[in-house]
């Protein structure tokens, strides 16, 4: 959250001070890195990227001068967060891991603590969840020594969040509520309501509507009634988790109505990268609506947003989106060049998760195609990042889609080895309703009355 910025985006007026103050003193004091690192972390809260990495750079560049390795760890971990926040993980990986190597040299236990959560965000980002999980526990335990209440509860905060992408709920409940029982006795409402939110968001995902309904109404009235800078992306957030309850729950008119919602607050704030959210939220009703055109309208829309503001990780969201779209509609030539382009940007940004996600896809249109000897090498690999993510219900769509090439491929045995692997690895997640839609798809490909298929004479690579 940011404190030092009006609801509007504009800087406070006392900030528009204090960082012209601290701009002076560099000019009067330029080799003094500890008037760099204050402007460099000033710049950072208020978002001026530039600036704030060329303040951390002058650190750097005085580095052999510098007795004060601190002051050196501050700046390089400066330099992870401004590459962070532009979404350079790898960049933002190997500057956080300098500073946590100096922060630990130094024994500074409170900064390690830090520069361990910001590990495990840039992890979390990266897909590499087992990491995240490792640094968010030892930031836990950091500040657990520390007696840090904060410190510990943003770490269960994260850890939690790593939980949730691992699919492990029963782990990241617990966690929530710890830290919002911590957030609530230091009288942090904002952070409280953050966590209710997060905890809507998982009865979402488990199926229970009403408890999701009722966390994420009750964190909106608390951003409602705060005067806070974070409000107003809080609240746009809030509609769009509501949105999606609603269909779940297929009241399609009042997720419309929240996605509109939170496409007015986007749009009052300036903020394009929560217009575009607004209009994915949109597209994804209409595909629930069987509106593709419309579908199709929303994500080109969101995908132009994106581009302004220079997203390339949800470019490549909305572009495995518009794969899927085209898809549908039979615009299959279409629907590659876009899952082509999904992949090309993931691939750049080292996007595990989104590779594997648009590989599974790019299979499932390949086999549309009658291209199954592509398909099948897209479905490995796809199969492959799941595996290696531990993303299990991901790991078992991708079997799935398998069983259905290989099946193409006139390979009957094969093909029912796949889905059986598929229904045993189903059994261990939060997904056991794959298993019966997947014992259809055996039955009618004859895998329990082991009748050899008849494979179709035009599939071919």
């Amino acid at each position: 959250m940011n404190d030092h910025l009006e609801n509007n985006g504009e800087m406070l007026p006392e900030i528009k001070e204090e960082l012209k103050a601290r701009r002076q003193a560099t000019t009067v004091a330029p080799t003094d890195v500890v008037a760099w690192n204050d402007l460099g972390a000033l710049c950072l809260n208020v978002l001026e990227l530039d600036e704030a990495k060329h303040a951390f750079d002058q650190v750097l560049a005085l580095e052999k001068t510098i007795k004060d390795k601190h002051e050196i760890a501050e700046a390089v971990r400066g330099l992870a967060r401004v590459a962070y926040l532009r979404t350079d993980l790898g960049t933002a990986d190997i500057l956080a891991k300098r500073a946590l190597s100096i922060f630990q040299e130094l024994n500074e236990q409170m900064e390690t603590g830090k520069t361990y959560d910001a590990l495990s965000l840039i992890a979390q980002d990266k897909d590499e969840f087992e990491e995240a999980e490792n640094y968010s526990l030892n930031a836990l335990k950091v500040f657990q020594k520390l007696g840090d209440q904060k410190g510990i509860a943003r770490a269960q905060t994260h850890l939690a969040n790593v939980y949730v992408q691992l699919e492990i709920y029963e782990k990241a409940k617990p966690y929530y509520e710890s830290a919002k029982a911590t957030f609530k006795e230091m009288d942090l409402p904002e952070n409280v309501a953050i966590i209710e939110g997060n905890l809507g968001s998982l009865a979402r995902q488990q199926g229970d509507f009403e408890d999701a309904k009722a966390y994420l109404q009750q964190a909106l009235e608390t951003f409602l009634k705060l005067d806070h800078p974070d409000s107003p992306k809080q609240i746009q957030r809030l509609f769009i988790k509501l949105g999606k309850v609603a269909q779940d729950s297929h009241d399609f008119q009042m997720a419309e109505t929240y996605f509109r919602q939170a496409h007015e607050q986007a749009k009052g704030c300036g903020d394009v990268s929560a217009q575009a959210r607004a209009y994915d939220a949109l597209g994804d009703l209409a595909w629930d609506q069987d509106n593709p055109k419309q579908q199709k309208s929303y994500y080109l829309s969101s995908l132009e947003l994106y581009e302004e503001a220079n997203d390339r990780r949800q470019m490549a969201k909305v572009h495995n989106r518009l794969g899927q779209c085209c898809s549908h509609q039979g615009e299959l030539q279409e629907a590659e060049t876009h899952y082509l382009e999904g992949l090309s940007i993931n691939e750049e940004l080292g996007n595990k998760k989104g590779l594997g996600i648009i590989y599974s896809n790019f299979a499932n249109l390949l086999l549309q195609q009658r291209r199954p000897y592509e398909a099948q090498d897209a479905c490995s690999h796809a199969l492959d990042f799941f595996i290696e993510l531990k993303i299990f219900s991901a790991a078992v769509n991708s079997m799935r889609i398998m069983a259905k090439i290989v099946y193409e491929l006139g390979e009957f045995e094969d093909a029912c080895g796949w889905w059986q692997e598929a229904c045993s690895l189903a059994s261990d997640t939060p997904y056991e309703d794959m298993i019966e839609f997947m014992h259809r798809e055996m039955r009618e490909a004859g895998c329990f009355d082991q009748t050899p298929p008849n494979p179709s004479s035009d599939s071919s690579n």
